[in-house]
């Protein structure tokens, strides 16, 4: 049986030779447009699978529909929700008008879990008496026909074939993902146009063999006669690492005429293993504030490494979002049971002091254009609102609709602004001059806020890559806390117990990106990832095991059993590390030292 050889992803930045083809903009257009389609398509099914239910069996019927209603009372009342916290002012569920909303969504999900199990018997019942077969086949043959050239519009078969599989990843996810849903994406120029990398040629030169997967060497451009969808060729170097120049096809079919190229610079800061397999390659297109960035990932499967001789040791990482007294933030504390060695990491306060104020730029836009949509949106009500068939059309209803607790972004204020400065005449009179002086007044602080932003995210990025780099190198199990992080993360509909000043920090941070940096380069090095319980990591006593029960939030505390004394995030790194340990040793079955 053929070795599988491990797949990695190479990620470079590219910047534009020239500008990038509006043909190009149009492909990635139609991406999304299959995406959405493949959505419809999803929706349309379901409805169908659930006629199919409710004509079979009338219990099921009359429960669903009465499912439908709770439903929508749900929906409402987390819209209600939203509302009170302008009044309150506050995300917290202490809050009274919180609290009341709470208890009214807690009381009608109460009644839907009930309804979930009593609709349970009569769905089983009713499945087994529709077609499934024939429903499962209706469904296959229009995803298909969708993702057919003749369907999407002219899009490449490498490129639809992708977002069919990606596509397929995020419905096996709902399925599996209690009351999740797809969900239509919304084009704003970005996107990606997929190539799959493949020999056409057999070993005696003719073509028709389509080898998948090509050596580095073979993307070589070669010259004005070579019209393959994606070549790479020398492009000298800039501080002693190699450039590239990467053309591209982003638009037209198999004859010459009409294939549209891209051209982009690349740094290859990380070279690509010698005989490894390249796959596929993806150029990927993302806004940054009002321009975009452009990156390209390579699929490579690369040969097969040695197997990593883990040393009997293991190494624990606790992580956090302290703010210590020298204004830096703690990312997390490190400790290494061979070395004995703990060591912290966190962002400087250069870094915090720039996101402060890439917030506080980011606050006065918000305000100003809070501001600006006051003033607006009675003018677009009453004015005339643009035909269906301008491509602007859902962009102003939605603002001109917008519940009055729903503010204009500075997002939204600034692609007005800039849309009425090249299309004037199209909007009232008064909304193109408000509009075009909040972006005389803003655009400079907008651009200066997303600039620094990107900048400073991305060293961040960087730094944590290369610590993830440097943990790995030991070739030691790697303990973390099983959290779940999404508790710390801002979601519309979640009451957030942080303070305020503890969810800056979280975003100053961001401890997902961290654990990602760690087990990615873990698995490139083929070292071991183990996620321990985070119950009681910080209060249990790494001397004695004794846990402190009456522990509170302080950094510094002294065991009241042992009375050893401890830095709570030392102590934690230290718990971890030796429940990684242990989990690894059982793996092994080596005898844990005492």
């Amino acid at each position: 049986m053929p070795t599988v050889l491990p797949t990695r992803v190479y990620k470079y930045g590219a910047v534009p030779l020239e500008q990038f083809p509006e043909e190009g903009v149009d492909s990635l257009y139609l991406t999304n447009k299959l995406w959405n389609r493949l959505v419809e398509i999803h929706n349309e099914h379901a409805d169908l699978y659930d006629k199919a239910r409710r004509d079979e069996d009338n219990e099921y019927a009359r429960l669903s529909q009465k499912l439908e209603k709770l439903n929508e009372n749900i929906d409402k009342a987390f819209q209600d929700k939203r509302k009170a916290r302008i009044p309150a002012q506050t995300r917290s569920s202490e809050h009274p008008l919180i609290k009341a909303a709470n208890e009214k969504i807690a009381g009608l999900k109460e009644q839907r879990k009930e309804l979930y199990e009593a609709i349970k018997k009569p769905r089983l019942r009713a499945d087994k008496l529709i077609d499934k077969k024939a429903l499962n086949k209706l469904y296959s043959e229009e995803i298909k026909k969708a993702q057919r050239k003749k369907s999407t519009g002219g899009l490449s078969g490498s490129t639809a074939n992708e977002i069919g599989m990606n596509f397929k990843v995020a419905r096996d996810k709902v399925f599996k993902t209690p009351r999740s849903k797809l969900r239509f994406h919304r084009f704003d120029g970005t996107g990606y146009l997929h190539y799959r990398l493949r020999d056409n040629t057999s070993k005696s030169g003719k073509t028709g063999n389509k080898q998948d997967g090509v050596s580095f060497d073979f993307l070589t451009f070669g010259g004005d006669t070579d019209q393959r969808a994606f070549t790479l060729q020398p492009n000298g170097s800039r501080g002693g690492t190699p450039r590239l120049k990467l053309r591209c096809k982003v638009a037209g079919g198999r004859g010459k005429a009409s294939k549209v190229y891209a051209t982009f610079d690349i740094i290859l800061h990380r070279p690509i293993p010698e005989g490894a397999q390249i796959n596929n390659a993806k150029l990927i297109r993302n806004r940054v504030g009002d321009r975009f960035k452009y990156t390209v990932n390579f699929s490579v499967r690369v040969p097969e490494a040695d197997p990593v001789d883990h040393r009997e040791g293991a190494i624990g990482i606790d992580i956090g979002f302290r703010r210590l007294p020298d204004g830096t933030v703690r990312v997390a504390t490190i400790y290494n049971t061979v070395d004995q060695l703990f060591t912290h990491t966190a962002v400087p306060q250069e870094y915090v002091e720039r996101m402060e104020h890439v917030e506080s730029l980011q606050s006065e836009l918000d305000e100003s254009a809070t501001a600006l949509g006051k003033e607006i949106k009675p003018l677009l009500k009453n004015g005339t609102i643009l035909p269906e068939a301008n491509k602007k059309f859902k962009f102003v209803r939605g603002i001109a609709k917008a519940p009055s607790h729903v503010t204009l972004s500075f997002e939204q204020a600034y692609k007005l602004g800039k849309w009425t400065r090249y299309e004037a005449g199209v909007l009232p009179p008064e909304v193109e001059k408000r509009a075009g002086e909040w972006l005389r007044q803003n655009a400079r602080r907008y651009r200066e806020m997303h600039h620094l932003r990107k900048k400073t995210l991305g060293w961040r990025k960087e730094r944590y890559r290369i610590l993830a780099h440097e943990l790995a190198s030991y070739k030691l199990p790697i303990g973390m806390e099983a959290i779940d992080l999404s508790i710390f993360a801002e979601a519309k509909d979640r009451d957030n117990e942080l303070s305020d000043q503890a969810r800056s920090q979280r975003f100053l941070v961001s401890p997902s990106e961290f654990l990602g940096a760690i087990r990615n380069a873990a698995e490139r090095e083929g070292v071991l990832v183990y996620e321990v319980p985070a119950r009681n990591t910080s209060k249990q006593c790494s001397s004695c095991d004794i846990v402190h029960t009456e522990l509170k939030a302080q950094l510094a505390w002294s065991c009241p059993s042992c009375g050893a004394k401890h830095d709570r995030d030392e102590n934690a790194a230290i718990n971890i590390a030796n429940a990684a340990y242990k989990k690894f040793s059982s793996e092994v079955g080596k005898k844990v030292p005492a």
